[in-house]
């Protein structure tokens, strides 16, 4: 059965993935904040943190430059003009 999509659950579909950039900085704090990593020598965690909030900016940007497309897309009419066949298998 196929299932027709809009552009708001393209719209939901991207709100979804900018997630990714609150689930880095969950980690971060855990790393820099939990007793589990207490044992942890400075310089390792201070290189991971750094890494890890560079992944954050990173895909920040990417999923802003995304979401600036969708809304280009939107107002010059290639989206919203209504459904969409979804042709993905459903697994």
């Amino acid at each position: 059965m196929q299932h027709k999509k809009d552009r708001f659950d393209l719209e939901h579909d991207i709100q979804q993935c900018w997630a990714i950039t609150d689930d880095l900085e969950m980690v971060m704090e855990r790393l820099l904040d939990s007793s589990a990593f207490e044992g942890m020598p400075p310089l390792l965690a201070d290189k991971t943190a750094n890494l890890l909030l560079g992944l954050r900016e990173l895909y920040g940007m990417r999923f802003e430059r995304l979401w600036q497309t969708f809304e280009f897309m939107v107002r010059d009419g290639q989206i919203g003009r209504g459904l969409v066949d979804d042709t993905v298998d459903q697994k």
